[in-house]
């Protein structure tokens, strides 16, 4: 479910579901559904706009859409690591991980281009271009190194 301002952004975990809500422009606050707790507000990059959650539940990746960064976040300590960045003026929309976990692809709407993110190491390769204004990604399982590229307008 998403919203324009406040969005709010769900993700299931095996155990656990959690609620990133953001807040303003550059955070994001996690809420505990079963509790209903709210946590500390976590700053990520300006503009978050998609998130994904390992299948672990030990990580959070927000993208920043005006800054063009992607944020870990531990989802224990609640800190969040270095943005990783992707490119000003790319706006990150979108992203997901691979079933592996080991990768991250990140759709970046004006720049026609995707980004793939290392997330053993956050670090970006070069992008790939897809097309304009990319706006979905699927993995084809149980192949959890391919993908498929996102469909553009």
């Amino acid at each position: 479910m998403a919203e324009r301002c406040g969005r709010r952004i769900r993700a299931g975990l095996a155990a656990h579901v959690f609620l990133f809500y953001f807040e303003n422009e550059d955070t994001v606050t996690p809420v505990a559904t079963a509790t209903g707790h709210a946590g500390r507000a976590v700053a990520v990059g300006y503009a978050p706009g998609g998130i994904t959650i390992s299948r672990s539940g030990a990580t959070a990746y927000v993208t920043g859409t005006i800054s063009g960064t992607v944020t870990p976040i531990d989802t224990r300590s609640g800190r969040a690591a270095a943005p990783v960045s992707v490119g000003r003026y790319r706006y990150p929309v979108g992203i997901a991980l691979a079933p592996s976990g080991g990768t991250a692809v990140v759709l970046d709407g004006y720049a026609g281009r995707i980004t793939l993110i290392d997330t053993r190491t956050d670090k970006a390769a070069a992008p790939i271009k897809v097309g304009r204004f990319p706006i979905a990604v699927a993995f084809a399982a149980p192949f959890g190194s391919s993908f498929g590229l996102p469909f553009g307008r």
